[in-house]
């Protein structure tokens, strides 16, 4: 039988200095954070791990023996001197929400931890990057539909206790603002003679862009081709979610960039069956317009238009009254000035009216 050799002391601590740093690598290289590892006195980045060259798009080589503040997306970053700077002077930094570009531009929202150790008499700086952008769209997409949510039952109310159109439309819009988080809102009725589709109501920071622009339902017309203008002739709501990037809404790619508008949501609005104008309101970021969010402004636009309904009727009967109240009142100016004797009974031939 074969005996084993002894290792000696050196070989075993050796070996165990190989398992320990084969352990670490294995750490290092398949962990689904980003690390970044610094030298604490230049700054120089010594490591940096498969994870965040994948996540950002710069090589290692863009990483490692480059200053932290000029590396990868850091770069970029005025920022980047002062995050070194403090840590530096603290052995834990933390920082939750941080915006980094990837090298094709886009844009990832991180959370940035830092932890100062010593490393065999050096000392190191290890960075944790946590890529956070879906929690951060769900925290946004929460926020966008507590606001719609909010914008919708003041809209009801406003339903409830407007007495003409004109009042309606200005609350709706101011609800939609200052509620529902939009940019700008505005509500368009379509002028029949001209198909062009003016503002009578409109609330929001850069509302001076609707005294410039042309909206139509023309679909002869760029200008009515539109997402207004088709909600509009074709009844049916329009989601713009890139304004800039969609080629519909090019004249008014100016207007949009000078306004910071990024999407737009027109919704149709109807008066006793037929379409009448439109409901228009602009968000600051592109994708604004999520499914849940849709069926909350489509909820809103047929309130409104409901209540379009109600009024409308009101003004009927208000119309009706005053029709009658005149004939009645022409009626009653003939009798009492008439030559001839009136003399009018009830079924029962009670006198009721003579002159």
């Amino acid at each position: 039988m074969q005996e084993r050799p002894i290792k000696a002391h050196g070989d075993l601590a050796s070996e165990e200095v190989r398992h320990s740093d084969c352990r670490y690598r294995r750490l290092f290289e398949t962990t689904q954070d980003g690390l970044l590892l610094l030298e604490t006195a230049s700054g120089l980045v010594s490591d940096v791990n498969p994870y965040l060259v994948d996540l950002l798009g710069y090589a290692h080589g863009e990483w490692v023996e480059e200053l932290f503040w000029e590396a990868g997306p850091f770069a970029h970053s005025t920022d980047s001197k002062a995050m070194f700077a403090d840590m530096q002077t603290a052995d834990f930094v933390r920082y939750e929400d941080v915006t980094l570009r990837t090298k094709a531009g886009a844009r990832i929202d991180v959370e940035f931890v830092s932890n100062s150790y010593d490393c065999e008499g050096i000392k190191v700086i290890q960075c944790n990057i946590r890529d956070i952008s879906d929690r951060k769209a769900r925290e946004a997409k929460f926020q966008r539909l507590t606001h719609l949510y909010a914008a919708l039952s003041q809209a009801n109310q406003a339903i409830v206790h407007c007495s003409d159109e004109g009042e309606l439309f200005l609350q709706i819009c101011h609800a939609a603002v200052k509620f529902g988080g939009m940019k700008m809102a505005w509500v368009g009725l379509v002028e029949t003679d001209t198909l062009r589709v003016r503002p009578v109501a409109n609330v929001g920071e850069d509302t001076e862009y609707l005294n410039d622009i042309h909206v139509s339902i023309d679909a002869n017309s760029p200008f009515g081709r539109g997402p207004t203008g088709t909600a509009i002739r074709e009844s049916k709501p329009q989601w713009c979610q890139d304004l800039l990037n969609n080629p519909l809404s090019s004249p008014w790619h100016e207007h949009i960039v000078r306004h910071g508008l990024a999407a737009s949501a027109s919704l149709p609005l109807s008066r006793n069956g037929m379409v009448i104008g439109a409901l228009t309101l602009y968000a600051g970021e592109t994708g604004a317009f999520d499914e849940a969010a849709r069926r909350l402004l489509v909820e809103m636009a047929t309130d409104i238009s409901f209540a379009l309904d109600v009024l409308a009727r009101e003004v009927q009967r208000k119309n009706v009254e005053e029709e009658i109240a005149s004939k009645n009142a022409i009626l009653e100016t003939q009798q009492e000035t008439s030559l001839d004797a009136f003399l009018v009974v009830d079924e029962n031939r009670r006198i009721i009216s003579y002159n």
